[in-house]
């Protein structure tokens, strides 16, 4: 089951908040918060899933895609795309896309 939400100009601790559990080197955390404005959308789906659709989201749009930590099941994980709001939502929708056509046909089985 895919959960998402996107988060138009996050502010600077709700920012930080993200970036505390990510997985992201410290200088693309750097990078990040020093830029103003933006969006961030998180999804959650099964791991086998997960870094699938963060490539689909990357190619979609101008975004980072950065895995975040979590007390999530021990089967679902949680990515963090950042970037400007259209790259964003570009990449939201692609990855809403892709996960239902996935679960339409199960082509990726």
């Amino acid at each position: 089951m895919l959960r998402m939400r996107v988060i138009n100009g996050p502010g600077p601790n709700i920012l930080a908040m993200i970036l505390r559990r990510s997985t992201a080197p410290p200088a693309v955390k750097e990078d990040l918060e020093n830029k103003a404005g933006g969006a961030v959308v998180m999804f959650q789906v099964p791991y086998p899933d997960l870094y699938y659709l963060a490539d689909i989201a990357e190619k979609a749009g101008e975004v980072t895609a950065i895995e975040i930590l979590g007390s999530c099941p021990h089967s679902v994980g949680t990515m963090a795309l950042f970037g400007d709001v259209a790259s964003v939502n570009a990449a939201a929708d692609a990855v809403k896309t892709e996960y239902a056509e996935m679960n339409r046909s199960d082509k990726h089985a």
